[in-house]
């Protein structure tokens, strides 16, 4: 029912807004004369609603540090994806919580509010995004440096039959694949609500003081090959139409400059200060896996040219 419910939310909301705009045209026609039939239902009903929405962000991020991640499933916050739908005869599946369709609403929300929502966001959302994305990247780091362990043979008991051994460890791989694509899900929605918030006219300028904690965030990222790397270059993207100063010097990192007399060796450390003068979470990059550092390089390179290629931007 939640999951229909969030896909019905930003439709209604959608339709208030063009009922806003309708209004607001009418208005200029009549010469403002006529006083507002709608107003500002939409920010009205944003408000109303955005506690719940708030307390369901809360919950489910507690869930996702659960111990071995496993969420525990209540059924005020259980919100299925499509594809677990399909899956249901699946056991391990059946027993996930998405939140895709929640991150989905959270960036209608603020797409079609404007500044309304700057605050919230700043207060509300990026702790719990920044909270999620950490432990993601966290668990990818364990997993590429656990790569050659993980590739190895589960320790399974001697006298097994070879039958047993191959089910058991298919199993094991197979729970390791649905707990990835559930996380990958998570973070890929995320990702697109973190874009579509900055990539908003009003919003966007709004957020300027986030740009370099979420790009801290999100640069280490850029080593996936995959859909997670594209949605983390999209990201940056946004933040360098906002400000290309705050990301050049990491950018330059990734991508092989010096930016300090000091050589570019087995490690490349990305330090940046942030306008407190605080240095902000330092990003290590280990040089252990060509194919990673090819895709850091390759993106790092990409996205300055990006940024080389914007138009002067007027200072705020």
């Amino acid at each position: 029912v939640e999951r229909e419910t969030c896909k019905c939310i930003p439709s209604a909301l959608r339709l208030l807004s063009l009922a806003e705009e309708a209004q607001k045209i009418s208005e200029e026609g009549e010469g403002d004369q006529a006083p507002g039939v709608v107003g500002n239902a939409l920010l009205m009903s944003i408000s109303d609603m955005w506690p719940s929405i708030h307390q369901r962000l809360k919950m489910i991020s507690q869930q996702f540090r659960a111990k071995d991640n496993e969420p525990t499933i209540g059924p005020t916050i259980l919100i299925l994806s499509a594809s677990q739908l399909h899956n249901r005869n699946t056991a391990p599946f059946s027993d996930k919580v998405f939140i895709a369709e929640l991150f989905e609403l959270i960036g209608c929300v603020c797409e079609l509010s404007g500044d309304f929502m700057t605050s919230r966001f700043e207060h509300d959302v990026w702790p719990m995004f920044a909270e999620l994305i950490g432990h993601e990247v966290m668990l990818r780091e364990r997993q590429r440096k656990g790569h050659a362990a993980g590739n190895q043979k589960p320790n399974l008991p001697k006298n097994m039959s070879a039958t047993r051994k191959a089910i058991a460890s298919t199993v094991v791989r197979s729970h390791s694949t649905l707990s990835d694509d559930r996380n990958q899900m998570a973070l890929l929605t995320m990702l697109a609500c973190i874009s579509r918030c900055l990539q908003s006219r009003v919003l966007g300028v709004g957020l300027l003081g986030l740009v370099s904690s979420i790009g801290t965030l999100v640069l280490p990222l850029l080593a996936d090959d995959g859909k997670v790397g594209d949605a983390a270059e999209e990201v940056v993207k946004s933040l360098l139409a906002l400000d290309s100063d705050a990301l050049w010097r990491p950018l330059m990192t990734l991508g092989g400059g010096h930016v300090n007399p000091r050589p570019y060796k087995s490690m490349s450390i990305i330090s940046r200060n942030g306008s407190d003068g605080c240095p902000l979470d330092t990003i290590v990059t280990e040089e252990t896996d060509e194919r990673v550092n090819r895709s850091l390089t390759r993106r790092a390179l990409g996205l300055m040219h990006f940024a080389g290629s914007l138009i002067e931007q007027v200072i705020v």
